[in-house]
């Protein structure tokens, strides 16, 4: 888990003492580890990051797991009453070829709306390990992390080679995953460094096309960013209806 640790901290977060809390699931006690992350721009954003194996990830369904972590979570020093509501449990989940996570359980829990925002980071040992080497071997000097997995992630042959077959670019893959997963990690910036809305980008596209019917390029920008297709769509009938 060093890269997620590196990367929570290259964005600004900065670790507190670990702590851990028990829990019972079919009447067998379990002891989990969390690292807590607090950014120091925004003390009340926190992410506590968990690792658990896959045979364990159904534990985490259950209330008794959630509420265990919560409690124990609020009792610690450096906790305040409105981290409860900015507070990400990002659960890291190592595993292999016969031990996968099951799809439809990780999105029960990712949209499960109690306790904390959700994600599963899941990988294997492979990919973490094409990660860390791809990270040695591209890293440029004075760069930071954030900006080489950046770079990875928005080189187009890389990720052509990747969509073409997947499993044979193991630390895209892992890096792809990690952004999905770590949403403060930026991934794509302006020419000022910072990160750009889908409004700001497409009123960029706009200024390169011709003239169109100012309403129905308003009715775009009023899209927000979860209605990226529905703003797509609407676009492509713009410009084919200019382009005649």
């Amino acid at each position: 888990m060093k890269i997620v640790h590196d990367v929570l901290e290259a964005c600004g977060y900065n670790t507190k003492e670990a702590f851990s809390f028990t829990y019972r699931w079919n009447d067998t006690e379990y002891c989990r580890l969390v690292y807590p992350y607090v950014s120091e721009q925004y003390p009340d954003d926190v992410y506590l990051l968990v690792s658990l194996q896959p045979e364990e990830f159904t534990h985490t369904l259950d209330n008794a797991f959630m509420s265990a972590l919560a409690i124990t979570f609020r009792k610690q020093l450096f906790h305040r009453s409105t981290m409860d509501r900015n507070t990400t449990l990002l659960l890291s989940c190592l595993f292999n070829a016969t031990a996968q996570i099951d799809h439809d359980l990780r999105v029960q829990l990712e949209d499960d709306p109690y306790y904390f925002k959700k994600y599963v980071f899941s990988y294997t040992a492979e990919d973490e390990s094409a990660a860390e080497h791809y990270l040695e071997e591209n890293r440029r000097t004075d760069e930071s992390l954030i900006d080489t997995i950046r770079r990875c992630l928005l080189n187009t042959t890389l990720f052509a080679a990747y969509k073409e077959k997947v499993r044979d670019h193991k630390a895209y893959g892992y890096f792809a995953e990690l952004a999905t997963k770590v949403t403060v990690l930026p991934i794509r910036p302006d020419s000022g460094g910072t990160i750009e809305t889908v409004e700001a980008i497409w009123r960029k596209e706009l200024q390169k096309a011709p003239a169109i019917n100012l309403n129905a390029l308003e009715s775009i920008l009023e899209l927000n960013a979860e209605n990226s297709d529905e703003m797509l769509d609407k676009w492509r009938e713009l410009t084919k209806t200019v382009g005649g």
